[in-house]
């Protein structure tokens, strides 16, 4: 089942998804940050994909406010936002509040905005994961199996005034919900990473205005497409030189190798120098950290993401590996922005501690009355 793979890959500590996820999960890559869910390194090979950031949750310092919030929902899903309901049904547990906000069923979309507040501690943070049970139950509807075909998670944002994150859930069934019964929305578990962040706009005033640069190694991977090699770049993509390495400590395992623009665009680069592996439970390893680039305007949107088109094949990440053990000692990402987006912007290089997320498991059930939801085409 599509939901226990995820939950076993991220006590697993893996960086990436299920093999097979993208396919049977249908997402829509959005990309909206490059603050992904990482854990351990995976070979190059495997799809290292966006998808994680959707369901996984997106990370953010930036407050829930309304404007934000409502900005990334009409990203994920501009075909419902607009048909969204209210809703406001509550369930505690474990002392924190999740609050059903407002949902639409049309066709066979079932999409669902809530929130989750912790009432007693201060436990959640922008790196909180959430599993949502609706995308990963079938559901008995007029004596027919209703299958889900595809399910996606997302934190739309976090307010730690309020210590509460907004998040959305969206799942597709294989054929229309209609009828007269209440539809059960559940979360099942919580989990609030250890991630250790360092702004990284210091390190631009200092290193970002005289780069050297070079191109892509043959064995560069993209974001988007690790089977694609390099076929997308063009041959006069430049990336920062790798050989001219900072070697800026980020953490024990993973350092900032470069930082600066090239035609245009901001490039940061990390470089994993050791593949050191540390043993979680009996029969799992993986790295002790794994690390990724922040860069997030005041809307709540990532510059890549709103200038996506400027870059090449729409990929904002490169990899490649140094030794040929398939597993990528370097990442590059590539944002298309101005040095006043960039100023302006967050600017952090995030380090996952693998194995160090807490789990709060609870029980956060409601049901939802169908026609309450249901939307129905205006004659």
């Amino acid at each position: 089942m599509l939901q226990e793979e995820l939950k076993k890959a991220l006590r697993e500590g893996r960086r990436t998804p299920p093999a097979g996820f993208e396919e049977r999960s249908n997402i829509q890559v959005l990309r909206l940050t490059a603050e992904v869910k990482p854990g351990r390194r995976y070979p190059a090979r495997v799809v290292i994909l966006c998808a994680v950031l959707l369901v996984f949750g997106i990370a953010t310092t930036l407050a829930a406010t309304v404007d934000v919030v409502n900005a990334r929902l009409h990203a994920y899903w501009p075909e419902a936002a607009e048909f969204l309901m209210p809703v406001h049904a509550t369930c505690d547990s474990e002392g924190i509040r999740m609050e059903v906000i407002s949902a639409v069923v049309k066709d066979n979309k079932v999409n669902v905005v809530y929130s989750m507040q912790d009432l007693e501690e201060d436990r959640l943070n922008e790196h909180t994961y959430n599993f949502s049970a609706l995308g990963a139950t079938d559901l008995d509807h007029s004596r027919k199996n209703i299958t889900v075909v595809s399910s996606r998670e997302t934190i739309l944002g976090y307010d730690p005034a309020e210590k509460k994150m907004i998040c959305a859930s969206e799942t597709e069934y294989d054929q229309p919900i209609s009828g007269s019964y209440e539809f059960p929305f559940i979360v099942t578990e919580l989990g609030i990473e250890k991630v250790e962040g360092t702004d990284l706009h210091p390190l631009l005033e200092q290193y970002g205005k005289d780069v050297k640069t070079t191109t892509l190694p043959d064995n560069a991977r993209s974001y988007n497409d690790p089977e694609a090699g390099t076929s997308i770049a063009p041959e006069s993509f430049r990336i920062l030189d790798y050989t001219q390495d900072l070697g800026i400590p980020l953490h024990e395992y993973v350092e900032l190798s470069g930082i600066g623009w090239i035609d245009g665009a901001l490039h940061v680069q990390i470089h994993y120098p050791d593949h050191y592996m540390v043993k979680f439970g009996r029969d799992s390893e993986g790295f002790p950290v794994s690390a990724w680039i922040q860069m997030t305007l005041d809307d709540g949107f990532s510059p890549w993401y709103t200038h996506k088109d400027d870059l090449p094949g729409g990929t904002y990440i490169w990899l490649w590996d140094e030794n040929g053990d398939d597993f990528p000692d370097w990442e590059e990402y590539v944002f298309p922005c101005t040095p006043a987006e960039a100023e302006q912007a967050v600017l952090k290089a995030q380090v996952r501690i693998t194995g160090a997320t807490t789990i709060v498991e609870g029980n956060w059930f409601v049901k939802i009355p169908l026609h309450m939801i249901q939307f129905e085409e205006k004659q």
